[in-house]
């Protein structure tokens, strides 16, 4: 790598640490002024708390100078915090057996001392010694057994972190369901906590769990998530792992050239952090691409690489290296590296247990082994091992989801035939009650025939008296109506307007009931003719109320803007009708609003604009016929306020030759009736308008009129009708 790259990434590293080593040279001001022998070894106990992975020396030794300070005062929590940081010390150092005995130390100060925070912590490390052995069943009690103590301490970021590490075990273990059920609990604790770095760890965990289960998209989400957590905090180490999970998503879906693009990433940035065990691990990676495209040269080179690098044996991390450095070096004719390669991993697994998933994979490179050098039958037992091994892991994979099924199935039984023992019952309750309700209907029918006359004379009064209320109830409502109506037609355009500045106009407006959602609008402004056509929610008077609002609102406009675009015209409308009718989209009925067309003719320009919300504009002449579509969305409806709807803004110029223009809401096209009580339809409408587009407007207009009765028939109209035609 280049000395320039080198030296940013470690500028960002330097970033990345800094933060921490500021905290750590604060406490070391505050300990050099600190007389209390016990206070100051606390404040050590913090600082070799910091320094954990950042300076292990450093750390052990001022861990030690505390415990000697705890020792002379005789002081356990100091004692228990101290060893706490030397067992972690002494795992990342490999030393188990070392680490278990100071924290086992620590767990007893803990209990003698009742300190709940201090006994969590040393089972919690004890369950990370197992973890770092491979030994996940005994983790996993340990980091559950942490969980409970903590609980009651309420401290969310020791429970994400329990809850995170109970999730890591059951991956390992190959319980995936659990594991993620683990992670996403520990979610809210992380962020209540602000844990940043924690959550981050929970997304990588999320990642993982998902490329295991074959899930490309859900793995490249929780990773986008890591990677951008990571970069916020600038953690150069982490930001290397993110991009080697890059790495791994896309080896999956065999997108090589991107998956080296990731890995060639992540090798640059661990090189300039000096990170022996993302080194490692990135360099197995690419040897793996290599393997997989069969270039066994390659991935020879990226395998011995990766086991050179300096301090790294890490067990579980180096057994599937050796294994996949003895495959490459059986295909590339080096027999005695693939053996050395091979009788090392063996010794490895063999420390951890020999697990099933680890013997595959040594299996399967011997096959490659003795295959290379010609001993078929070592080659034979080696692939029978593999197979039998591989079958015992899928077997016992699909017993485990079987046993799932099983239970859904037994759960599903039980609650099934409770349901049904409680239909049962709710039967025989129904027949019992049936029977009570016959015999007192019974009763009530004895009664009936002995009072019946009395009461039919009653009821006969009774429902004249009524019919009569209704009557007047219903000429109430009618004469309000009508009332209504008048004020409909007072509020709509004038008719005039339209006229006076076309060639030729007509308007067809055949309201459903008496008064209609569908209206007309037609305005004057600075030598432009405005005109639209509009279809509200509703019909009768709910779509006369929006009706009436629609029109006050394009005044409104018009007025303050008097020159405005119709696109602009309906971006304002579509604001002010959701001001008018509710600002909440959630408490408002989700079809307020209105569909419309609406065009600006200027004639000193020649000009045309059209704007349109679900409503399109029909252009005729004699050259050619052409339908103008609107915009998908419509005015109001469950759009918020700040939705950022736009509404387009189409221009024409005008020639000499005669245009017809139309305008119409979709009650004509949506009409039932001819043979077959079948809808009229927009395409045979638009027909229609365009086949009778020589005629006068007048004469179109009592053309379509009259098609609409002779369609419509006996039929009742199934909504609003506005039709608009204008000629210029």
């Amino acid at each position: 790598m280049r000395l320039p790259q080198i030296i940013f990434f470690l500028l960002l590293s330097f970033n990345c640490v800094f933060a921490q080593q500021k905290t750590i040279d604060s406490l070391q001001h505050v300990r050099a002024t600190e007389k209390d022998p016990e206070s100051n070894a606390m404040i050590l106990v913090k600082i070799a708390d910091l320094e954990l992975n950042l300076n292990n020396d450093s750390a052990l030794v001022h861990a030690e100078q505390a415990l000697k300070t705890g020792l002379a005062e005789k002081n356990e929590i100091i004692i228990a915090k101290s060893k706490l940081v030397i067992g972690s010390v002494k795992m990342y150092a490999g030393d188990h057996d070392g680490a278990r005995k100071e924290f086992k130390a620590a767990e007893a100060i803990g209990n003698s001392e009742g300190n709940k925070e201090i006994l969590g912590d040393a089972i919690h490390n004890q369950a990370n010694v197992f973890r770092s052995a491979g030994q996940f069943d005994s983790a996993r009690f340990y980091f559950e057994k942490s969980y409970e103590i903590r609980k009651s301490l309420n401290d969310d970021t020791r429970l994400g972190a329990s809850l995170t590490s109970i999730g890591a075990c059951y991956y390992h273990l190959g319980d995936l369901k659990k594991a993620l059920e683990y992670y996403y609990e520990a979610i809210p604790f992380r962020e209540r906590a602000k844990d940043t770095r924690g959550l981050a760890t929970i997304y990588t965990n999320i990642c993982l769990v998902h490329l295991d289960r074959k899930d490309k998209a859900s793995a490249l989400s929780a990773n986008n998530k890591a990677y951008r957590l990571y970069q916020e905090m600038q953690n150069q180490n982490k930001l290397g792992q993110a991009e080697n999970n890059y790495g791994i998503i896309y080896v999956n879906e065999f997108e090589y050239d991107s998956a080296l693009y990731w890995y060639t990433q992540s090798l640059n940035r661990r090189l300039a952090l000096g990170d022996s065990a993302g080194l490692s691990e990135v360099y197995n990676n690419i040897g793996n691409v290599y393997t997989l495209q069969k270039d066994y040269i390659n991935a020879y080179r990226y395998y011995n690489l990766a086991l050179s690098v300096p301090g790294y044996a890490d067990a579980w991390h180096i057994y599937p290296t050796l294994c996949n450095f003895a495959i490459a070096a059986s295909h590339i004719g080096k027999p005695d590296s693939a053996k050395w390669a091979l009788d090392k991993a063996r010794r490895v697994i063999n420390e951890m247990g020999n697990l099933p998933d680890m013997m595959v994979a040594y299996h399967g490179s011997a096959v490659d082994y003795y295959e290379a050098i010609g001993e078929l039958d070592s080659a034979l037992y080696h692939s029978r091992a593999y197979i039998t091994l591989s079958d015992s892991l899928y077997r016992s994979e699909t017993a485990r989801q079987m046993t799932e099924m099983e239970a859904k199935f037994e759960t599903a039984k039980k609650e099934r035939a409770i349901e049904m023992l409680k239909k049962d019952q709710e039967k025989k309750d129904l027949q019992i009650l049936a029977s009570l309700i016959g015999i007192g209907l019974l009763v009530v029918l004895v009664s009936y025939v002995i009072y019946g006359n009395i009461q039919r004379r009653k009821v006969n009064v009774l429902l004249a008296q009524q019919n009569e209320l209704i009557s007047e109830k219903n000429k109430d409502i009618t004469d309000s109506i009508n009332y209504a109506q008048r004020i409909q037609q007072s509020v709509l355009s004038d008719q005039q307007i339209l006229f006076r500045n076309t060639t030729d106009a007509f308007i067809t407006y055949l309201p459903r009931d008496i008064v209609s959602g569908d209206f007309y609008w037609f305005r004057e402004s600075q030598g432009k003719l405005y005109a639209a056509c509009a279809d509200c929610t509703g019909h009768g008077v709910p779509g006369a109320l929006v009706s009436v609002v629609g029109i006050n609102i394009l005044n409104q406009i018009l007025d303050a803007t008097p020159s405005i675009s119709t696109g602009e015209l309906l971006n304002q409308l579509h604001r002010n009708i959701i001001n008018a009718l509710n600002k909440d989209s959630r408490a408002r009925d989700s079809y307020d609003g209105m569909d419309i067309a609406v065009i600006r003719i200027d004639k000193p320009a020649s000009e045309i604009q059209f704007s349109g919300a679900s409503r399109p504009l029909l252009m005729c002449s004699k050259e050619k016929t052409e339908l103008i579509r609107g915009d998908k969305y419509s005015i109001g409806g469950v759009k918020d306020l700040d939705d950022a709807t736009s509404f387009t803004t189409h221009t024409f110029t005008v020639k000499n030759s005669s245009l017809n223009l139309y305008m119409f809401t979709d009650g004509y096209a949506d009409q039932f009736g001819g043979t077959e009580g079948k809808k009229f339809m927009s395409k045979r409408f638009t027909e229609l308008l365009a086949s009778s587009s020589t005629l006068s407007m007048q004469e179109q207009k009592a053309n379509i009129e009259h098609n609409h009765a002779t369609w419509r028939g006996n039929l009742d109209q199934v909504d609003d009708i506005c039709v608009v035609g204008i000629r210029i």
